[in-house]
């Protein structure tokens, strides 16, 4: 391992735990708002959240699960620039798999 790896794996430890907070307090944001201002049950599906007609509160929760599920994806292509850095190409390759599985998913996940 390289001496700068473990740096590295502290800015990955980083972008989870940013994506972690950042998914919670949207969360929490919508849900508070929910709470105040009786907000009605929306079913939400990912292309709704760009629709305005929406209350806030419902598009803030949405945003929040977004973020925490798109936290895994930053770490793979995170990963894979680490692992090109250090040339370490057997890993690398396997992460850009992992990387076009997860992009083929969300690309056809909706049909």
């Amino acid at each position: 391992m390289s001496p700068d790896a473990g740096a590295a794996r502290r800015d990955v430890q980083r972008l989870l735990q940013l994506g972690l907070a950042v998914a919670a307090g949207l969360m929490t944001a919508g849900l508070g708002l929910a709470l105040w201002s009786g907000a009605p049950d929306v079913a939400l599906q990912p292309r709704g959240l760009v629709q305005r007609d929406l209350p806030l509160p419902v598009r803030l929760c949405g945003l929040g699960v977004l973020a925490l599920a798109a936290t895994p994806a930053l770490r793979v292509l995170t990963l894979i620039v680490l692992w090109v850095r250090e040339r370490d190409w057997k890993y690398a390759a396997v992460a850009l798999g992992v990387a076009i599985v997860l992009i083929a998913d969300v690309m056809l996940g909706g049909r």
